[in-house]
């Protein structure tokens, strides 16, 4: 028997779309830094999963959707061994709860400042993801300066500074496009 209530359908197609974007997510997260070198990996997956995290703000209705969102990317860096590797240490590993709050905050932004579907104008999402990139990658970089130290400051600092800037707006540039198209299918 098919269900008619609109409700139900939305909710069953916005967990259709969780799973597609966490799977994804995961596929690039874990087969990218297979074939690619880490420096080329960070400008790859970066983007792509902040292009996830803002798409998911802004079109999943529910916030434990976009929580599993925020998480899907560190949890699969731990499986991929990537955290570990990167470092030659565990100090990736203690930046993680930093990272999801960075993209708890880059979600949060998104969702606060775009709540209404006729609100979404180029300029805003401009602003928006201004705001929400300064925030997120102050507060991974914040992180960052709480648990360096030693030599691998500088090393750290950078990874988890400029490149979360550059990754993120990245991700924002990637996520517009995206649901630019998503609203033009929507219309025809």
């Amino acid at each position: 028997m098919l269900d008619k209530n609109p409700h139900a359908i939305g909710v069953r197609a916005e967990v259709i779309s969780l799973v597609a974007i966490a799977s994804l997510i995961l596929v690039v997260s874990l087969a990218l830094p297979q074939i690619l070198p880490a420096k080329i990996n960070q400008f790859v997956v970066g983007p792509i999963v902040n292009c996830a995290l803002v798409a998911a703000a802004l079109t999943f209705r529910r916030w434990w959707n976009v929580i599993a969102i925020i998480c899907v990317p560190s949890v699969s860096a731990i499986m991929g061994g990537l955290v570990v590797l990167a470092a030659g240490n565990l100090t990736l590993l203690y930046m993680i709860p930093a990272i999801w709050v960075g993209n708890f905050a880059l979600v949060s932004v998104f969702r606060l400042m775009n709540k209404e579907q006729e609100t979404r104008s180029g300029l805003r999402f401009a602003a928006t993801a201004a705001i929400a990139v300064c925030i997120k990658a102050g507060i991974i970089f914040a992180g960052a300066i709480l648990i360096s130290g030693g030599g691998a400051a500088q090393v750290l600092w950078t990874a988890m500074g400029i490149i979360q800037l550059v990754t993120a707006t990245m991700g924002c540039i990637l996520a517009y496009g995206v649901i630019s198209l998503m609203q033009n299918q929507k219309k025809l």
